[in-house]
């Protein structure tokens, strides 16, 4: 099953189906920016849809609960729940009972496709350079490296000590 983000005003309602816990920073990297919520109990929100030809579409809404400074005092604000990496409780809202667990699977592997390690980053950086000319790398290494990089052409550079 496939799904896809939707906004507002292509969902029809949903009703509370499910939990996810994810960390409320992982969404936005992810979906983007929540659309807003109800502005008393629901600070932000996300809308999905599955993605079949010819049949009737699910809606799914993943959603924080009661959990900023909206909803009540002393709780934290929307700005900082939202970017927070503590895995919080999202309600996950639903127009269906079916494919709950499938949707749940597809946001958290959406979630872990999403982060990279350090020699995958390396390995990304290294096949766009190859394909780079010399004048970009020449103005990326003199971003991220202390000494001063010349590029004196045909894939030469020239470190400069200061």
């Amino acid at each position: 099953m496939e799904f896809k983000r939707v906004y507002e005003d292509a969902v029809e309602g949903t009703a509370l189906a499910g939990y996810i816990e994810v960390a409320p920073k992982d969404l936005i990297m992810v979906f983007g920016k929540p659309c807003e919520g109800d502005f008393e109990k629901v600070s932000g929100q996300y809308f999905f849809s599955t993605i079949r030809k010819n049949l009737k579409r699910n809606t799914f809404s993943i959603y924080e609960y009661e959990a900023t400074s909206m909803a009540e005092r002393g709780l934290p604000s929307s700005h900082k729940f939202w970017n927070s990496e503590k895995p919080y409780r999202f309600h996950i809202g639903s127009n269906t009972d079916k494919y709950l667990d499938e949707f749940i699977m597809w946001v958290k592997k959406e979630i872990a496709l999403s982060y990279k390690t350090a020699d995958e980053v390396i390995i990304a950086i290294t096949e766009t350079l190859v394909q780079a000319d010399g004048d970009f790398i020449n103005d990326i290494a003199n971003r991220v490296l202390t000494d001063k990089v010349i590029y004196q052409g045909d894939s030469l550079f020239q470190v400069k000590k200061d």
